[in-house]
């Protein structure tokens, strides 16, 4: 603060201290006098409580000059102000009439102070929640709401000026400007109360607004409305007290007990709304720390706090229009509850959700979710939401030195506790074991960022688990495409040997052959010779069709059913054949044909079979089956090639059984995953 408004301050604040004291003074002396039954100076209560009121909200107001938030401050200083006076207007109805006073204008305006002056308190802290959601957004918020509230309280001084209350002290003593008749009337005294009635109903019409504001905005937004809005519910806290205490002096309770809990409230009231508000408009203007004000907890409270008040103000009239029995009373207060506790539980939950980051967080990432995002994407998109944080950064823990970015990008590690990035702050993540497995870079505005992060942690652990089984598909596939690139070079190894060596001595041979063909006088001879030729070019083409990886061009050309037919063909036993026309992916066509090609080599060779047969039928799988009246007794372990099958097979997912034949023989089935 500069020196001139220093000065002004200190002025102020000693004016109100020694207004204060004063009254405070006044008070004890005549605690025991006629009227102070009811009456703030005639409780201990009153007399400790408000004068600290008084006391705090100055050192809120101060503060709040301090940090250079004037608005609020003043107003602050308007609520410490309007209390000192509410409090010497108290003590002066009491000992002015002892002291010559009756009858004079001053006690009529203590009266009418005492009478009305409690709404203004209580506006001026509507007031303030108002400033306070201006300093936090920095621009103009609601500022013709101030002038409703004032403007609404003023109605409630008029009618006390025009009807001054009864209550302290004789009524005779205080002056009217209308006519005694009619100033004390019972229709007088009924314009009063329903005037103070409906002002007590017009003050929750801000936190209903800013409730309804919180659920129609977003982020920062949302969460300044719902600071807001558990500010304003504490003045209407003490406005229900007021009428439950209203209700407990027109039935006849002690005045001197309800007035001292009515002072405790008042007093209790200013500050912690003041103060709630204050770090309300800092958390606004700053990094949040993991240490939050549980926002939803305290919200929880106040309106079932709220609603319990409302229960004994609304239970009250309706068992008097029961009966008088003291059973009425608990009946209706049984009904009011019955019918209003599931709607209030549903609404209580409704508005905790809207001031609940979690609730926030979880909605976000339900929506990331349906867009497809990987799980730690996710999860950081849904702390951008939930925080209303657009910077904010997830980063996760993946070894005791490594960390990565929510994408798998490395990452610097954060702070190991406290302390920012980038101006950010940390959000440190832990397992159950207390060790870190993540941290979240933010800028946060009013988050319980504890709860935020015991509702994240399983959807953290399971992008880390993503993370971690991605990371291993990613080496195996890199493994694999080393692998595939090893098997090229052999396969074209093999091939050159085989080009340079086997391929051109049968070449060479079916060259002799067909010279020898077209030299042989013999017809039989030579058809036998051409067929010879034939069959060995057929074998040097597969032969190359082998040696570089690919299969056989009529199985790639014309199918399953067209290749296995060429390749039986060539067998020297009869092979029945029943392969249906199909349509399956190329490697499941690929391993049946391999199957087959494999199978009806081992009968040819080890199965001393007279005939074979060979099968095929797809449902959901492929089903390939070859049966042969061998010798059986083949066990895969033994021969190189059944076990090159069963490899190649399951690495399509595929499954094969070897086994003897029933009445004697073997049979080889392969089960291949695929659908017509």
């Amino acid at each position: 603060m500069r020196g001139g408004m220093h000065t002004r301050w200190t002025v102020v604040a000693v004016v109100l201290v020694g207004a204060t004291a004063i009254a405070d003074v006044v008070g004890w002396a005549t605690r025991h006098e006629p009227g102070a039954a009811t009456s703030f100076s005639g409780t201990v209560t009153g007399l400790v409580g408000m004068p600290l009121a008084v006391a705090a909200t100055l050192v809120i107001a101060w503060w709040n000059a301090v940090r250079g938030d004037r608005g609020l401050a003043r107003w602050s200083l308007a609520c410490a102000a309007a209390s000192a006076f509410y409090m010497a207007a108290s003590s002066a109805t009491v000992w002015m009439p002892t002291r010559g006073g009756s009858g004079t204008v001053a006690l009529a305006v203590a009266v009418t102070i005492v009478g009305a002056g409690w709404t203004v308190v209580l506006a001026l802290l509507q007031a303030s929640v108002l400033a306070a959601g201006e300093s936090a957004l920095g621009r103009p918020f609601a500022r013709r709401g101030r002038a409703a509230l004032l403007g609404a309280s003023s109605v409630v001084v008029v009618a006390a000026v025009l009807f001054p209350p009864a209550a302290t002290p004789d009524p005779a003593d205080v002056p009217t400007l209308l006519p005694t008749g009619i100033a004390r009337s019972d229709l007088a005294m009924t314009v009063g109360s329903t005037v103070a009635a409906l002002w007590m109903l017009s003050t929750l019409v801000l936190p209903a607004a800013l409730w309804v504001a919180a659920a129609r905005s977003r982020g920062t937004r949302r969460r300044l409305n719902v600071r807001l809005a558990v500010g304003s519910l504490l003045p209407a806290m003490v406005i229900l007290l007021c009428g439950v205490l209203d209700a407990m002096l027109t039935a006849g309770a002690r005045g001197d007990a309800e007035m001292g809990a009515l002072a405790a409230g008042f007093a209790l009231a200013e500050p912690a709304a003041l103060g709630w508000l204050t770090l309300t408009v800092r958390d606004a203007t700053t990094v949040s720390r993991p240490a939050m004000t549980t926002v939803p907890v305290i919200a929880r409270t106040l309106l079932w706090a709220g609603y319990a008040l409302a229960v004994f103000q609304v239970a009250a009239p309706l068992g008097s229009l029961l009966g008088t029995h003291p059973t009425h009373g608990a009946l209706a207060t049984t009904l009011v509850i019955a019918v209003t506790i599931l709607p209030w539980a549903l609404l209580v939950r409704w508005f905790v959700g809207r001031s609940d980051a979690g609730a926030a967080f979880a909605e976000a990432f339900r929506d990331a979710t349906t867009r497809g995002l990987p799980t730690g994407e996710a999860v950081e998109h849904a702390f951008r939401d939930g925080l209303n944080s657009p910077q904010a950064r997830l980063l996760l823990r993946r070894s005791l030195r490594r960390w990565t970015t929510a994408n798998g990008h490395p990452a610097e590690p954060p702070p190991s506790d406290a302390g920012t990035v980038d101006d950010l702050a940390v959000l440190a993540l832990r397992d159950e074991s207390g060790q870190t497995i993540a941290a979240v870079l933010h800028e946060s505005r009013f988050a319980d960022t504890r709860t935020l992060a015991r509702t994240a942690r399983p959807l953290v652990e399971r992008a880390i688990l993503e993370a971690d089984v991605y990371e291993q598909a990613e080496l195996a596939l890199a493994e694999r495409r080393r692998a595939d690139t090893a098997a090229h070079e052999a396969r074209r190894r093999i091939e050159r040997d085989l080009h340079d060596g086997a391929q051109g001595r049968l070449v060479s041979l079916g060259l002799g052959l067909s010279l020898a063909r077209n030299a042989s006088p013999d017809p039989v001879a030579r058809d036998l010779l051409g067929t010879t030729v034939t069959g060995i070019l057929e074998v040097v083409a597969e032969l190359r069709e082998l040696s570089s990886g690919t299969m056989s061009s009529r199985l790639t050309q014309h199918g399953l059913a067209t290749a296995v037919g060429d390749l039986v063909r060539r067998m020297p036993l009869p092979v029945e054949v029943d392969i249906p026309v199909i349509g399956v992916p190329a490697p499941i066509e690929e391993t049946a044909y391999f199957v087959i090609a494999e199978a009806l080599a081992n009968t040819v060779k080890h199965g001393a079979a007279g005939r074979a047969s060979v099968t095929v039928s797809v449902d959901r799988e492929l089903v390939v089956t070859i049966r042969d009246d061998g010798v059986g007794g083949v066990d895969p372990r033994l021969g190189t090639g059944l076990r090159g099958l069963q490899e190649r097979v399951h690495a399509v997912g595929g499954r094969l059984v070897v086994s003897d034949a029933r009445p004697r023989g073997t049979l080889v089935e392969a089960v291949l995953p695929c659908a017509s």
